[in-house]
C-alpha cells in the first residue's frame, strides 16, 4: 500500500492498469456471476448489486466472526455490571473496531449490547455505522450508498428511507464508489449480521482531511433528529485508535483518548487519537443533541497486549454511549 499526503492507504496498481479496480466495483452496479467458493456450508449470496464484505470473501475471516478466538488475559467490563449506567436507561451509541486482529472484542461488544437492548429497551432496528475513509477512491468527502452488504452470514439491507432523508439534508449525490472493499463498514457489519440479523443499516463514510465543519453539523442535525424520534436507530462508530507508535507513545495517546471518551463533548472529540476523527466530531455533536455524552468504557486493548508487539502498535477502545 502507497501512502497518500493525508495518511490514507491507496491500493496498489498491478501492471495494466486499474483493470482490478473495475473487476471489484461489478459488484456495485451489476448482478454477481459468480460467488466466492470454500465458504461454510449454507452460505447464502443473493443476486444483484451488493458490496462485498471481507468475510465474505475470505472463510478464515468469515470464521473469525463466527468463533472468534480467546485472547487470553482479555478484559471486558459488561454495562450490565455497571448500574446505574452513566448513559441512562440503554445505550444509543457506541465504538468499536474494524480490525479482525481484536475479533473476540468486537463479538463481545454485538453481544453485549444485544443484552442490553432486550426489553424494555426499544430493539435496535437500524445501525447508523461511520467509518473513515481508507482508500483514495469515491468523490464525496461525506458519503452514503443504499447497495447492500453482503457479510458472508446473509445480507444486511439499507434503511432507505433514512439513508434518502440523510442524503438529501446534504444535497449530495449517492457514491458506491466510496465502499468499494471498504472494512470500515464490511467487518463491523459482519459481527451486526451474527448478533442482528434483522436489522438494517445506513453506511456512512468520512473523509477526514476535507470533512467541512458545516456539513459535519448538518449530519449530525438529522441523525440527531432521526434518533430522538425513533430511538431503535442505534449510531455506531467504526475506529481504531492510536497509530504506529511504541508503547510508551500508544499509552499517552490512549490515556488522552480515554479522558476524552469518559464524557465525550464537541471540544473534547478534538483530543481523541484515532483513525476516524470526523466520526469523532459527529458522534459528539449527535450525542450533544440527546443530551447525553456519559460513557462505559468496555474494553481498551492494543497489539501490544492481544500479540505482544511492541512498534508500530494499534490501540482500540468499546465504548457505549
Amino acid at each position: 500500500m502507497r501512502e497518500t499526503p493525508y495518511g490514507q492507504k491507496e491500493a496498489p496498481l498491478l501492471k495494466g492498469g486499474r483493470w482490478w479496480f473495475a473487476l471489484l466495483c461489478i459488484g456495485l452496479s451489476a448482478c454477481t456471476r459468480g460467488e466466492p467458493v470454500g465458504l461454510p456450508a449454507g452460505t447464502v449470496f443473493c443476486s444483484g448489486p451488493k458490496h462485498l464484505s471481507e468475510t465474505a470473501l475470505d472463510q478464515g475471516k468469515l470464521r473469525r466472526v463466527l468463533q472468534p478466538p480467546p485472547i487470553p488475559g482479555a478484559q471486558w467490563l459488561s454495562p450490565a455490571e455497571n448500574k446505574p449506567a452513566p448513559y441512562g436507561a440503554f445505550p444509543v451509541a457506541g465504538i468499536t473496531s474494524h480490525h479482525l486482529l481484536v475479533s473476540w472484542y468486537i463479538d463481545r461488544f454485538f453481544a453485549d449490547l444485544k443484552e442490553l437492548r432486550k426489553k424494555p429497551a426499544p430493539p435496535i432496528h437500524t445501525f447508523i455505522v461511520v467509518s473513515p475513509k481508507h482508500f483514495m477512491q469515491g468523490k464525496e468527502p461525506i458519503a452514503l450508498s443504499k447497495v447492500p452488504w453482503e457479510t458472508g452470514l446473509g445480507r444486511v439491507t439499507v434503511n432507505l428511507s433514512l439513508a434518502e432523508g440523510i442524503r438529501t439534508s446534504l444535497g449530495i449525490p449517492w457514491d458506491p464508489d466510496s465502499f468499494a472493499g471498504e472494512h470500515g463498514i464490511g467487518i463491523p457489519v459482519a459481527f451486526m449480521t451474527k448478533h442482528f440479523p434483522r436489522a438494517r443499516m445506513v453506511p456512512i463514510v468520512l473523509t477526514t482531511p476535507s470533512f467541512r465543519m458545516a456539513n459535519l453539523t448538518t449530519l449530525a442535525e438529522t441523525i440527531g433528529r432521526e434518533m430522538a424520534r425513533d430511538p431503535g436507530i442505534f449510531l455506531l462508530i467504526s475506529s481504531d485508535f492510536s497509530h504506529q507508535g511504541n508503547l510508551e507513545l500508544t499509552q499517552q495517546r490512549d490515556a488522552q483518548s480515554r479522558e476524552a471518551l469518559t464524557y465525550l463533548t464537541p471540544a473534547r472529540a478534538l483530543k481523541v487519537c484515532c483513525d476516524n476523527n470526523a466520526g469523532m466530531i459527529l458522534l459528539s455533536l449527535v450525542l450533544e443533541q440527546l443530551q447525553r455524552g456519559k460513557s462505559v468504557i468496555a474494553a481498551h486493548t492494543s497489539g501490544y497486549e492481544v500479540v505482544g508487539i511492541t512498534e508500530d502498535i494499534t490501540s482500540y477502545f468499546f465504548c457505549y454511549f
